[in-house]
């Protein structure tokens, strides 16, 4: 029953207006595709959500419930990315590889929050309720709780 409840509450955030939950809803869409072996669907919904909201959700990346997009345009996240519980993107954020057809991808732990245009690159591990600031390229591990800004992310303490 809990998954039919899931797969209604998807749909709903698909068709309503707001392009953040639509971007996430056809990403929870074309994962259920994919995940039922379902050929051509899961791509046919991930370009439609590049179409439609500007935004690149791989239908193989692995995300947690609540994904909150602000602002999808040019949000990219890579096929093997794994994302956690309640985390928060911005515009223009790109979850990927340092090299095209490198393997490790990011990890990002629970109610992380990625602000504008910050880079998470190669196999590094975001803590749960960490920060990344805008314009920051992380090529690092961020530890939990942490805030990490610049270029290339360093560690702050956060007040």
């Amino acid at each position: 029953m809990k998954k039919i409840r899931d797969g209604f509450d998807s749909l709903r955030k698909i068709f309503s207006l707001s392009p953040n939950y639509s971007a996430s809803g056809l990403y929870y869409l074309s994962r259920w595709f994919y995940l039922r072996k379902i050929p051509l669907m899961p791509f046919l919904f991930y370009r439609l959500n590049a179409f439609l909201n500007g935004c690149e959700i791989h239908y193989k990346a692995d995300i947690g419930p609540g994904l909150e997009i602000i602002h999808s345009q040019a949000v990219i996240i890579g096929s093997r990315s794994k994302i956690g519980t309640g985390v928060r993107l911005y515009s223009s954020v790109v979850l990927g590889s340092r090299r095209p057809g490198e393997k490790p991808h990011p990890v990002i732990g629970d109610h992380v929050v990625i602000c504008s245009g910050a880079k998470v690159l190669g196999g590094v591990h975001i803590g749960d309720y960490a920060v990344i600031g805008a314009n920051a390229v992380v090529l690092d591990d961020v530890a939990l709780g942490m805030t990490a800004v610049g270029n290339p992310a360093r560690e702050v303490v956060a007040l």
